[in-house]
């Protein structure tokens, strides 16, 4: 999406029908809560709020990809922060998963 703000690439082989999961291990590492949903034939947008913060968690089909949106400068620091937690811990989300299973 072209918001002028940051976007943070979570994927490049999360699809459609495997989206809704994925989707929910991110809301649920990131200890966020789900706001709206919004689909088309090749996206999907749900907007989740964490720490105070909107973003958009958006899966497009062409060509595939997940990301994290921000659409504001808060959501810009929350990326920046989130980028270098993943760059030291990959798996962030399947490890945060684990822990809570």
């Amino acid at each position: 999406m072209f918001s002028g703000h940051l976007s943070l690439e979570l994927s490049e082989t999360i699809s459609r029908d495997d989206f809704p999961i994925f989707a929910q291990k991110v809301i649920k590492s990131l200890d966020a809560k789900l706001t709206k949903k919004t689909d088309s034939f090749d996206l999907q947008i749900w907007e989740i709020e964490v720490q105070n913060t909107q973003l958009m968690l958006v899966q497009d089909d062409f060509p595939v990809s997940t990301t994290l949106e921000s659409s504001d400068q808060s959501g810009d620091a929350f990326l920046q922060d989130l980028a270098m937690k993943l760059r030291i811990n990959p798996d962030l989300f399947e490890a945060q998963q684990n822990k809570r299973a």
